[in-house]
């Protein structure tokens, strides 16, 4: 799971910082990509793009995408191999957990206390305010913890307590990482994030690909995104390369919104003012779920709900449901609990002295996740739902349990 989804829409600006980390001082106020060669719509939203490049050849072209989404459909039943231990992990390692104070991250919470719990940590957790997550940083290391765990926090915003972290020997861990935020071990004293940069392309690169494929390579797509926030930029720019890369016949053009916009509720009517002035424009993606809740009956005010097709990622039980009731097209699913299980792989290597492999982080960064895309699959992804998210894997926990000595 990336943790961004479910954010209530009324608390969504701040909500967003904290989730997807701080704003990239380098990122302007305009989406990925190049100027639009449609008019832009008066909505108070920008819109950018352009028709995929026809300068060169697809390298893998439309057939070869169609093929990809059929194996972007299979429900994920197994894990990688992330290394077993060579015995049980030590019992009552003191592990801190750092979460943010919004209702999205509940499932961040269960996920690493249940690891916990199998591997017999010590567990503190700290609900850290978003503006200040250094200072529940600092309260982790002063009370002794060997190990620090955080959701959704940025590098840059705890530069002393990462410089005490590093000379104490206590490594980090971020789940739902910053896309720049890479691990470097003994380097910057992050030893592994889940979610990270990779994962925003991976979700962005699946829908795409659906999007190619279900148009038979003729999708005239927008975007909605607010590409202030560094991993919604990477997935949207994910989405407009894969364009670019298999879809010559295709146009994709990004739809900026605002934080106050989307705090306001006006990312439905701003989609359907876009929608309008654009009437070639067939799939509206959105880079996060929480954009979702009234575009469908926005879009079928207006007239558009037969025209236009939704696809989005980081879907939970709403968009899910949606799918398998044909209000939605498509959304790239993904898990809430076994990211946190990844986490506790690599707290129980370090603890007993061996290093965490590069495949291992790839693979972790990378995370699982996969397309939903009718609604015969969708009704079998809600009987997989736990507390309105996939766990993980079929059996990811059992599986865990034999790499640490513990099955």
């Amino acid at each position: 799971m990336r943790f961004t989804k479910h954010i209530l829409i009324p608390a969504v600006a701040p909500v967003i910082a904290v989730l997807l980390a701080a704003c990239s001082s380098s990122s302007s106020s305009s989406a990925t990509g190049s100027t639009s060669s449609e008019p832009a719509a008066a909505t108070g939203g920008t819109s950018t793009g352009q028709a995929a490049s026809t300068a060169e050849p697809a390298s893998g072209g439309v057939a070869a995408v169609q093929a990809t989404v059929a194996k972007d459909e299979a429900i994920p039943a197994d894990i990688p191999n992330f290394g077993a231990l060579s015995k049980a992990p030590p019992q009552g390692l003191k592990v801190a957990f750092l979460n943010c104070n919004q209702p999205a991250c509940a499932n961040i919470a269960t996920g690493i206390s249940s690891a916990a719990k199998v591997q017999g940590w010590n567990l503190t957790t700290i609900t850290y305010n978003s503006a200040t997550p250094g200072q529940a940083v600092q309260n982790a290391l002063d009370a002794g913890n060997k190990y620090i765990v955080m959701s959704a926090v940025q590098l840059s915003t705890i530069t002393p307590q990462v410089t005490e972290a590093k000379a104490k020997g206590v490594p980090l861990f971020v789940v739902a990482s910053n896309p720049g935020d890479l691990p470097a071990g003994s380097g910057n004293d992050l030893y592994g994030v889940v979610e990270g940069g990779d994962f925003a392309r991976l979700e962005g690169t699946m829908i795409a690909d659906y999007v190619i494929a279900n148009s038979n390579g003729k999708a005239n797509m927008v975007d909605v995104v607010d590409p202030l926030f560094p991993t919604l930029a990477a997935t949207d720019a994910a989405e407009k390369a894969e364009f670019q890369k298999n879809c010559p016949g295709c146009t994709f053009n990004s739809l900026s919104v605002s934080a106050d916009q989307i705090g306001a509720g006006k990312v439905p009517s701003l989609l359907v003012s876009y929608l309008q002035s654009h009437p070639s424009a067939d799939y509206a993606g959105l880079v996060i779920s929480d954009f979702f809740p009234g575009i469908p009956s926005a879009l079928q005010t207006a007239g558009l709900s037969k025209k236009v097709k939704i696809v989005g990622v980081t879907a939970g039980q709403d968009e899910i449901s949606s799918v398998a009731q044909g209000t939605s097209a498509a959304w790239v699913e993904t898990p809430n609990y076994y990211p946190e299980w990844i986490v506790a792989q690599w707290i129980a290597q370090l603890a007993e002295g061996q290093a965490i492999s590069p495949q291992s982080l790839a693979e972790g960064n990378v995370d699982d996740a996969y397309l939903v895309g009718n609604p015969a699959q969708a009704n079998a992804t809600l009987k997989l739902l736990v507390n309105g998210g996939w766990p993980g894997p079929v059996g990811y926990d059992t599986k865990f349990k034999s790499l640490w000595q513990l099955g």
